[in-house]
C-alpha cells in the first residue's frame, strides 16, 4: 500500500496530473493531493481499529461509542483537507477539536485525563480565536474567504502597501493560530501534559491524525497565499523550525515518561516540516510528504508495543526504563522496536533517514546553508536520546517483563510494520530521489 501511495505522489508531482473536482458550491475542493491524503488516512484508520480493540480487550474497557467518535474525527479531518475556503476550513477544524476534546477526557474515573480534556480546551479555543479573529479581518479586506480569489488578487499585486500591511497582520493571526492546533514550539504549552493524561491510544490519534490533517491545510495555504508573502513567512517558519529542534532536543533529554519522550519527540520532528515551509520549493513540499509517511507507521509500531506490554504485576508500562529486558522477553519485538527508534533518530538504511535526507536535500539546493547546519547537527544529537532507549532494551536489567496476551498477533502486526519500513525504503530511494532531484532541476 505504501509503495502504491509512493508512486501516486511521484506520479504527480512529475507529471503534474489535474484531476480536480469542485463541490458545494466550490467551497470544497477534491485534487489528486487530497485523495492521496485521504487513502493515507483510511490506512492509518485500519490499523488503529484493530489497535484500540486490542487495547480495550487489555484494560477490560468497553466504550461502544468510542468507534463512532473516531469516525466523525476523520470526517472532519477529510473536510477540512478539501476545504477551498476559510469558513469551511474553520468550521471543519472546531470539528475535529471537539471530538478531540471528548477523546482527551473520555477516562472520566481518572483526574488526569480530565485535566488533559480541560487543557486541550482552553488551548484550542485560544487558538480558535486567534484563527477566527484572523479570518474575519482577512474577509473584511479582501470581500472573500476563497484560497484561489485571495490568490488572484496577491497574484496580480492589486493591494498598495497599506493594504498589504494589514493582510500581513490579518495572515499572521490565522498563521499563528494553525501552529498552535499544529503544537510546535514555541506554541506547545500544554501538549506534553495532554499527551501523558489522555489514553495511550487518544494519544497515538493526537500525534498523527490533527498533524496530517492541519499540515495539509498549510500545504494548500502556502501554495495558494504565503508563496507570494514569502519574504516575511519564510522568517517566521525557519524561526518555528529552530524553536522545535531546540525545544524537543532539550526537553526530550530530560524526560522519564515514555509517552512525555514520544512528545517532545513528536515537537523536535516538527522542526523537520517546518523547515520544508521555510523552504517552500517544489521537492521540500514533496519530500514533506514522504517524511510523513514512515513517521505514521513508526508510530503506530511504537504504541502498538506499548500497549502489547505490561509489567510482571501487570502495570502499564510508563517509564523509559519500563522497557527493560524487552529484548529477552520477546527478540523480535525487541529488534522491531529498536529499528522504529533507530528510525526516528534518521539512521540509515532506514526510511525515517530518507525522509529527513530529503528534506535536507531541499536546503541544500536552495542554498539554506545555515538552516541546513543547524537541523543537521540537532538530527545527530538527537540520537543520544533515541540510542538509550534501545540500551535499555537489550543493555539494561532493571526488571522483567511478560507479554499480556498472545505473542501470534502482536508478533505479525510487528512484523508487518517493519516490512513495510523496508519496502517503502526502496521505493523511496529508487523513485523519489531520482525521479524528484531530477525533475527539480528541469523545474530551475
Amino acid at each position: 500500500m505504501c509503495a502504491i501511495i509512493s508512486f501516486l505522489i511521484i506520479y504527480d508531482s512529475l507529471w503534474d496530473v489535474s484531476i480536480t473536482i469542485f463541490i458545494f458550491n466550490f467551497n470544497l475542493k477534491l485534487d489528486y493531493m487530497t485523495m492521496i491524503l485521504k487513502l493515507l488516512v483510511l490506512i492509518f484508520l485500519l490499523n488503529y481499529i484493530y489497535l484500540i480493540f486490542k487495547f480495550f480487550d487489555f484494560e477490560k474497557i468497553y466504550i461502544k461509542e468510542y468507534i463512532m467518535i473516531i469516525w466523525i474525527a476523520i470526517i472532519a479531518v477529510f473536510f477540512i483537507m478539501m476545504s477551498n475556503e476559510f469558513f469551511i476550513l474553520y468550521l471543519a477544524l472546531e470539528l475535529q477539536n471537539l471530538i478531540l476534546y471528548m477523546l482527551a477526557s473520555l477516562r472520566r474515573a481518572r483526574s488526569t485525563a480530565i485535566e488533559a480534556g480541560m487543557k486541550y480546551y482552553i488551548m484550542g479555543s485560544f487558538s480558535s480565536g486567534l484563527l477566527l479573529y484572523g479570518i474575519v479581518m482577512l474577509y473584511s479586506l479582501v470581500g472573500t474567504m476563497d484560497f484561489i480569489e485571495i490568490s488572484y488578487l496577491l497574484k496580480d499585486m492589486r493591494f498598495i502597501n497599506f493594504e498589504l500591511g494589514y493582510m500581513l497582520y490579518f495572515l499572521m493571526f490565522i498563521l499563528v493560530g494553525l501552529l498552535f492546533k499544529l503544537g510546535v514550539a514555541p506554541f506547545h504549552w500544554w501538549i506534553p501534559e495532554i499527551y501523558e493524561g489522555a489514553s495511550v491510544v487518544v494519544t497515538l490519534f493526537f500525534s498523527i491524525i490533527p498533524k496530517l490533517s492541519l499540515v495539509a491545510v498549510l500545504f494548500k495555504l502556502y501554495i495558494y497565499i504565503f508563496i507570494y508573502l514569502n519574504f516575511i513567512f519564510s522568517y517566521i517558519f525557519l524561526f518555528v523550525s529552530i524553536a522545535s529542534l531546540v525545544i524537543g532536543f532539550i526537553f526530550s533529554l530530560y524526560q522519564k515518561k515514555i509517552i512525555k519522550f514520544l512528545a517532545y519527540s513528536s515537537i523536535f520532528n516538527s522542526g523537520f516540516f517546518m523547515a520544508c515551509f521555510a523552504n517552500g520549493t517544489h521537492l521540500s513540499l514533496i519530500s514533506l510528504l514522504y517524511f510523513f509517511l514512515p513517521y505514521i507507521f513508526v508510530l503506530l509500531g511504537i504504541f502498538f508495543i506499548i500497549v502489547s506490554y505490561r509489567k510482571v504485576n501487570n502495570e502499564r508500562i510508563v517509564l523509559l526504563w519500563d522497557l527493560s529486558l524487552l529484548g529477552n522477553s520477546n527478540v523480535i519485538l525487541g529488534f522491531v522496536l529498536s529499528f522504529f527508534f533507530f528510525s526516528l533518530a534518521g539512521v540509515p538504511p532506514l526510511s525515517g533517514f530518507f525522509g529527513k535526507l530529503f528534506i535536507l536535500l531541499s536546503l541544500i539546493l536552495n542554498e539554506y546553508f545555515i538552516l541546513f547546519f543547524i537541523v543537521m547537527t540537532f538530527n545527530v544529537l538527537a540520537s543520544f536520546y533515541y540510542f538509550r532507549v534501545v540500551r535499555f532494551i537489550f543493555f539494561s536489567n532493571l526488571l522483567e517483563y511478560t507479554f499480556l496476551k498472545t505473542y501470534l498477533n502482536t508478533t505479525l502486526l510487528s512484523i508487518y510494520f517493519f516490512i513495510t519500513i523496508f519496502f517503502f525504503l526502496f521505493y523511496d530511494f529508487f523513485f523519489l530521489y531520482f525521479f524528484n532531484i531530477y525533475s527539480f532541476f528541469i523545474f530551475i
